[in-house]
């Protein structure tokens, strides 16, 4: 809620909502978040201030566009992805049917509505090859960017990024994908989402997995497959190194796990 003189107090939507996706429609701000095994899935709300959140309920709200049998705990709908062009809401999201032994089953669908309350189209299968799919028009082109999830044993398990024209005429995924250029020594990465101003090119990106090195980074390029420079700042968001923060997933590099607890280093 609002405080005095314009202040935020947060948080603004109390609960746990991960994952946000907030895309813009003319004075409109429209939020989906992860439900993973929980059904309806995606969860929505409606902002015209980024502050005061309406729920809308959830999009996936049938069998039809989303079918959680035998999904395990944790799996279903990762990090779904909101957007709006020509008219209609461009739904991305995945539906994680296993991730045991490294390896993440995780099909990635699409459906378009023009209202957020749906109906919503028939879900569209794009392509299984890794998580975190997000959808990013510009102008007439869109682009889909999702991270490679190379799960054979030794490989890392994060194949970097790579991005594959989308055609919204067809609803179609058109050419090869193509590598995504980032910038050296770059590690886990997922979570892609891309942004244009003039003519630069800005890909956030969740870096460092969902452990205690977790961090937000942004980059930079004139192209939109890159290369890309990162942020000389550092990361946009992250508690690793600052154990002061009061959020925290992990703390400074001389912090040790043990069970579900932390214990400093003296």
């Amino acid at each position: 809620m609002s405080g005095p003189q314009g202040v935020i107090r947060n948080p603004v939507l109390a609960g746990s909502h991960p994952d946000p996706s907030v895309p813009r429609v003319g004075s409109d701000f429209y939020l989906a978040t992860s439900t993973f095994e929980w059904c309806p899935g995606v969860r929505l709300h409606h902002s015209t201030d980024l502050v005061h959140w309406r729920p809308l309920g959830g999009a996936l709200d049938n069998t039809r566009l989303l079918d959680l049998t035998g999904c395990p705990d944790s799996g279903g709908v990762w990090a779904p992805n909101l957007s709006y062009a020509d008219g209609l809401f461009h739904l991305v999201y995945s539906n994680v049917s296993t991730y045991e032994g490294g390896f993440t089953d995780s099909p990635n669908y699409l459906v378009t509505a023009s209202s957020i309350q749906g109906p919503w189209s028939e879900p569209e299968l794009l392509h299984a090859r890794g998580f975190d799919a997000s959808l990013f028009h510009d102008g007439a082109d869109s682009w889909l960017l999702n991270m490679v999830h190379d799960w054979r044993p030794g490989h890392g398990g994060s194949a970097a990024l790579e991005a594959r024209r989308y055609d919204r005429a067809t609803r179609r995924l058109t050419g090869e994908p193509v590598p995504v250029v980032l910038p050296p020594q770059a590690g886990w990465i997922e979570g892609p989402n891309l942004y244009r101003r003039g003519e630069w090119y800005y890909l956030l990106t969740a870096d460092g997995g969902t452990g205690y090195e977790h961090q937000v980074t942004v980059a930079r390029s004139r192209t939109l497959t890159g290369p890309y420079e990162r942020d000389p700042q550092g990361p946009l968001i992250t508690a690793c190194d600052h154990s002061d923060l009061p959020l925290q997933k992990g703390c400074d590099r001389d912090t040790r796990q043990r069970g579900n607890g932390m214990i400093l280093k003296p």
